[in-house]
């Protein structure tokens, strides 16, 4: 997982809910309902059929949000669908949020949002707003803010009103969308901007907030409880933790000559650093790896203890780290590779997270995940 995952919070579009449209989810916005020849679910409410909203003489079209209706009733009909889509479009140009906007948003939110304050605690320096830079990653989606701050860190925002302001947040380290390919962030926005593409283009957009205070801009509003960030760790997959991951020739810089140790593994060995669990762990396991151009057999053997205390928050790929802390975090990163059944090579080692689930009852001692 890379990096600049490590603490981003997103803000969930609180508005939304789906419905279930030929075995597929599709969004529904707002808490508003419209026509559907199929069963709509409109947020905190039952199922609603078709029947109960549409004309007595209409008719249904599948695939459709609106109702062909029956001769007698089609001029009517016609100056409401005009009158719809000039409310609709009446106010779209408008709410477009200038870089100006954006900047005041990101200042006000950085000094009074619970999550903002939340991830400032422990933080001696005094963040400031510096460049505004607009992100284009879709010409046909809403472009999104990269609000800069100094002397470090970031705000994603939105471009338009009728979204919510704030999409993620990182005040210590700073976003790389320079390499679409690969790039977690990259792709996590861009299934933000069809989302949102979604929301403008909806009959009746969500409420979105920006009116709103910035302690509110939250989601869940006043009620809500603000948890995290929660890791303290920010491990990357390569020197110093990839020490007993087998050699790889053509390895990138920071790998130092060996296989990166995978984003399964890499996850999974900070969720356990936070809960420092378990004391060792219980039995061994052995895999062939025959896959790619890095092929080998793989053993680890779990009921060593790990030694928590030895591990980092962090460590410098380019520099000299103690050994017992690289020991510690490159046996726990190992061994969830192996247990993961990791497909080790040069430019990125791939395993399931379904895969390591199988093995961390029997062999980490934890809970079985449940994937829904």
């Amino acid at each position: 997982m890379p990096t600049a995952l490590r603490r981003h919070v997103l803000l969930i579009e609180s508005s939304m809910s789906t419905r279930r449209r030929h075995g597929t989810q599709r969004w529904v916005i707002g808490d508003y309902r419209f026509c559907s020849s199929k069963p709509i679910r409109v947020a905190g409410s039952d199922p609603v059929s078709p029947r109960a909203i549409r004309p007595r003489q209409g008719k249904a079209v599948p695939g459709l949000p609106f109702f062909v209706p029956a001769p007698s009733e089609r001029r009517t009909m016609g100056k409401l669908v005009w009158i719809i889509c000039l409310i609709g479009t009446a106010g779209a140009p408008g709410q477009t949020v200038s870089p100006e906007q954006a900047r005041h948003t990101a200042d006000s939110w950085l000094q009074a949002n619970p999550l903002a304050l939340r991830g400032r605690q422990g933080q001696d320096l005094i963040l400031e707003i510096g460049d505004v830079e607009r992100l284009v990653l879709d010409a046909s989606q809403p472009s999104f803010y990269l609000i800069h701050l100094k002397p470090r860190g970031y705000i994603l925002m939105n471009s338009d009103r009728r979204l919510r302001p704030v999409v993620a947040f990182d005040l210590s380290g700073s976003p790389d969308l320079r390499t679409p390919e690969g790039n977690a962030l990259h792709h996590l926005l861009l299934a933000q901007g069809r989302r949102n593409a979604e929301i403008v283009a909806g009959p009746v957009p969500a409420l979105s907030g920006w009116d709103r205070p910035p302690a509110l801009q939250i989601l869940g509003g006043t009620g809500a409880e603000v948890i995290g960030p929660l890791l303290a760790t920010a491990w990357d997959q390569g020197n110093h933790y990839n020490e007993f991951c087998p050699p790889a020739a053509q390895a990138a810089k920071n790998y130092d000559g060996r296989a990166p140790t995978g984003c399964v593994a890499t996850a999974f060995a900070q969720i356990m650093r936070y809960h420092e669990w378990p004391y060792r762990g219980a039995g061994s396991f052995t895999y062939e790896d025959t896959a790619g151009s890095i092929t080998g057999t793989h053993t680890a053997v779990f009921s060593d203890p790990y030694e928590w205390s030895r591990m980092q928050n962090e460590y410098y790929a380019f520099g000299q780290e103690p050994d017992g802390a690289v020991q510690a975090v490159a046996e726990l990163m190992y061994e969830l590779g192996v247990a993961a059944r990791m497909d080790y090579e040069a430019h990125g080692s791939a395993s399931a997270a379904a895969e390591l689930a199988r093995r961390i009852r029997p062999c980490f001692l934890y809970e079985t995940p449940v994937f829904s």
